[in-house]
């Protein structure tokens, strides 16, 4: 069974005041750190959805653009399931997380991956100190439940997560600790990728 995965790298970044997704962190950009912990989980492939294709683009990997710009993260999720799907029928699942999460680990990814759960489940969605839908491995099933949801005006993960079949998996806190401003960066332990 195959899992791929994807790391957001749209928005705004006006608390940042800068792109987050490119901010460098021991010479990687953090999107890419964040794919590269993706990899070390197991995912293949892993792409970009949104952002800078140009300056993404520069890491050697695929970069799609949102399909539905504008409507927060809930639309790279089915962008990232639409793109991933294709035709590969062994794909079961696709891993999402945000690019501004620059302690991301890969026990984390495997955590959500890996997951048993007893009934089918559209998403497994990780848990640290409270819910965390910005890492979470979603069913590539539930894709026309998620775009029903954004088409009907949940822009929000939260939001969506409740209405879908969730089951939550608990993951290491501080991998979870994200990146919204420099003092959040300035803040943060050292630590390396993975």
């Amino acid at each position: 069974m195959t899992v791929a995965g994807a790391v957001l790298c749209g928005g705004a970044s006006r608390r940042m005041g800068t792109d987050k997704a490119l901010i460098e962190i021991d010479g990687v950009v953090m999107a890419e750190r964040a794919a590269l912990v993706l990899e070390a989980a197991g995912c293949h492939p892993v792409v970009f959805i949104g952002g800078d294709e140009t300056a993404l683009g520069r890491t050697g990997r695929a970069v799609y653009a949102d399909r539905w710009p504008g409507s927060g993260p809930v639309g790279g999720v089915v962008t990232a399931l639409d793109v991933l799907a294709g035709d590969d029928r062994s794909l079961r699942s696709v891993v999402v997380c945000a690019c501004d999460l620059p302690d991301l680990t890969a026990d984390a990814v495997r955590a959500v991956v890996g997951h048993e759960v007893s009934e089918p489940a559209d998403v497994r969605v990780a848990v640290g100190w409270r819910l965390e839908p910005m890492l979470a491995c979603w069913d590539i099933d539930a894709r026309p439940k998620v775009e029903h949801l954004l088409g009907s005006g949940h822009t929000s993960l939260h939001a969506v997560v409740a209405e879908l079949v969730a089951v939550t998996v608990p993951v290491d806190p501080a991998a979870m600790s994200n990146a919204n401003t420099p003092e959040d960066l300035r803040k943060r332990p050292q630590r390396s990728i993975g």
